[in-house]
């Protein structure tokens, strides 16, 4: 599974660095206040070609159910109450890469099945119904369903998660997230309250923090390099399950001295300081000699210029965030004057 999904990982982000050259792009706003091409997200879809990237403005209009039914980019503004897209999307083909929105999420269906997804940035639900090959990382996730037995080869990776559940043999490695919920989820086998349920069999659990949150439900799995505290599964790993580098029931020490159970859109709302300190045990114990949690990995979590996490959601790109012209008339041969600031990638 490990030799694998670093397999997955590198062809999913190469052929997403090939997707968009001499493509097309396009930006929709259902926001008055920002004028773009399309004004319905819907139609900017239907109009698009594979490959294309759609930029989506920040509104506090909601843009409905879209069905995604081609190879394309999406990038939204995030999901900060301040500045966020939000939007319900069903995914229905291959190739598609989200990035910067609230949002409810469901890949695939029992007829159709979707390859090579990509997910970042992304607060809100997500139900993978029929994917293979594909990674979420850096979200703020309420919750992950993979239980239609449809769900081979996906990552889920440095990101704040309140549940996981699943079913047999989804074949999904978690890795590098922090579960920082008590909550009550349903599995196929029975539903446990107070609790993350990770329930389903033979997968790849490594590098997570689980603060209140509790990895129960798990049978057959490889269990390696996690942190547990004031769980009620502190000890990994446990019945059938096997691994290795586990720690028990110690305070992972966060800057935000945070140990009690809070939602993500707490976190969010309230910029709850998850960085670790000089001496939490979770700092480069990884299997990977990174940290374990969010801070280590494939993606560590996208920080701020004075080095705290980011919680805006914004994807990693240049990015404008104010423009002000100084003068609205210019004469021939003037001087347009204006005041701009932005962002570099991050």
């Amino acid at each position: 599974m490990k030799r694998f999904c670093g397999l997955l990982f590198v062809s999913v982000m190469t052929m997403f660095s090939a997707i968009g050259v001499n493509a097309a792009q396009w930006t929709v706003s259902n926001n008055p206040l920002f004028i773009a091409q399309f004004t319905s997200l819907q139609s900017a879809i239907n109009s698009a070609a594979d490959g294309d990237t759609i930029y989506v403005y920040h509104s506090p209009n909601h843009h409905g159910t879209i069905t995604i039914d081609k190879g394309l980019t999406l990038i939204g503004a995030g999901y900060h109450p301040s500045k966020k897209s939000s939007v319900q999307f069903i995914i229905n083909a291959d190739n598609v890469n989200i990035s910067g929105f609230d949002a409810s999420i469901t890949a695939g269906s029992g007829t159709i099945k979707v390859k090579y997804l990509t997910l970042s940035n992304i607060l809100g639900g997500i139900n993978l119904v029929n994917v293979e090959k594909g990674i979420i990382y850096n979200s703020m996730c309420t919750d992950i369903n993979t239980t239609q037995l449809l769900v081979k080869d996906f990552i889920v990776t440095n990101c704040f998660i309140q549940f996981i559940s699943g079913t047999d043999k989804a074949h999904i490695l978690v890795t590098n997230n922090n579960f920082p919920r008590n909550s009550t989820c349903g599995s196929t086998r029975s539903v446990f309250s107070n609790s993350i349920c990770v329930s389903t069999k033979a997968i790849t659990i490594e590098n997570n923090i689980f603060v209140n949150g509790t990895p129960s439900l798990l049978e057959f799995s490889s269990i390696n390099n996690n942190l547990t505290f004031n769980t009620a599964q502190n000890t990994l790993p446990y019945g059938n399950n096997n691994g290795t580098g586990n720690i028990a029931n110690q305070d992972p020490k966060f800057i935000g001295n945070i140990t009690y159970s809070l939602s993500v859109h707490e976190i969010i709302n309230n910029n709850f300081d998850y960085r670790l300190a000089n001496d939490s045990p979770a700092i480069n114990a990884g299997t990977d000699s990174t940290d374990i949690g969010v801070t280590g990995g494939l993606f560590p979590w996208p920080r701020n210029a004075n080095g705290t996490l980011d919680y805006t959601g914004a994807p990693r790109i240049p990015n404008i965030e104010y423009f002000q012209l100084k003068n609205t008339v210019v004469g021939t041969e003037g001087t347009l004057r204006f005041n701009v600031k932005g962002t570099k990638s991050k």
